[in-house]
């Protein structure tokens, strides 16, 4: 499995790789948006999950069309507001996601606080659920 972010979504994904590690004992890597053109590899047998807090930065929708263009086993983006560039183009595609969930914190600023610890709370609910709390 491959997370990817960048800027403060990056810690976000470095979060996410080590949970899956935790919970599945599986491989999983954090990346950043330019490394997706050469870790995905090409038989495709991977998940790619992309994380965004607006869901609209050049960088993360590059990579999601990417990810999507070299058919991976499953290409999911968490963000962080309801209508983005990502959910439209995941809307467009049978086997991509796009789960949103809106930062009631409002708009970051430069260390994107709010939006680490909020993506960090979904991630650990998230595979707490999956994985009973093991």
């Amino acid at each position: 499995m491959f997370s990817v972010g960048s800027g403060g979504s990056l810690s976000a994904a470095e979060f996410q790789a080590f949970i899956h590690r935790t919970f599945f004992s599986s491989i999983a890597q954090a990346i950043t948006p330019i490394e997706t053109i050469s870790a995905l590899p090409r038989n495709g047998e991977v998940s790619v999950w992309l994380i965004s807090a607006s869901g609209n930065n050049i960088d993360i929708y590059r990579a999601f069309q990417h990810a999507k263009l070299r058919e991976m086993k499953f290409v999911n983006a968490i963000v962080g507001r309801k209508e983005s560039k990502l959910h439209e183009l995941s809307a467009k595609h049978e086997y991509t996601n796009c789960f949103a969930f809106p930062m009631l914190s409002g708009k970051d600023g430069f260390l994107a606080t709010n939006s680490l610890l909020a993506f960090t709370v979904i991630l650990d609910r998230a595979y707490n659920e999956v994985g009973n709390g093991t």
